[in-house]
């Protein structure tokens, strides 16, 4: 009976053990019952979320693209090139920030010769669309560095008849 007793005793301390666990799980302010309750909620909420891919988004298109069709000494020739035709096509081009050449209207293309450049040097180009005289757009900025004086490669052929 003496064993049976011992057995009965030890089955009690588990079970108070148990009980007293099972008390500090339940207690809403225990950092078990944080950390349990922390554990699940993110399982439950981030586990088994779809993943979401974005769509492919079109690269960017500026509505107006300037490129430098010839550079030479003194002069340059710029292209301003218009994307869409749906709003105005006046525009207005800078170079170094000062407005050289402002057009009420052009066609979609349209090439510039810009005279008076310095040899050498870079300059800035960047157009922008007005609508009523108020810019409402404008082109990447243009770099153009103009040639040298002494960096023409001129080739002579010489033809005999």
């Amino acid at each position: 009976m003496k064993i049976k007793s011992e057995v009965l005793n030890s089955n009690h301390e588990t079970n108070t053990n148990f009980l007293n666990l099972k008390s500090k799980i339940y207690n809403l302010k225990s950092p078990i019952f944080l950390l349990l309750f922390a554990i699940l909620y993110l399982l439950f909420f981030y586990s088994c979320r779809e993943r979401v891919v974005p769509p492919d988004v079109p690269p960017y298109i500026p509505p107006i693209v300037l490129t430098a069709e010839d550079i030479g000494v003194t002069d340059a020739f710029i292209r301003v090139r218009f994307v869409d035709t749906t709003i105005s096509r006046a525009f207005k081009l800078t170079r170094e920030g000062q407005t050289i050449l402002t057009a009420p209207s052009s066609p979609l293309d349209t090439l510039i010769l810009d005279e008076g450049l310095l040899p050498k040097r870079t300059y800035k180009y960047k157009a922008y669309r007005l609508l009523n005289s108020t810019p409402i757009d404008s082109s990447a900025e243009l770099i153009v560095l103009s040639m040298d004086t002494t960096s023409h490669e001129y080739f002579f052929q010489i033809d005999t008849l």
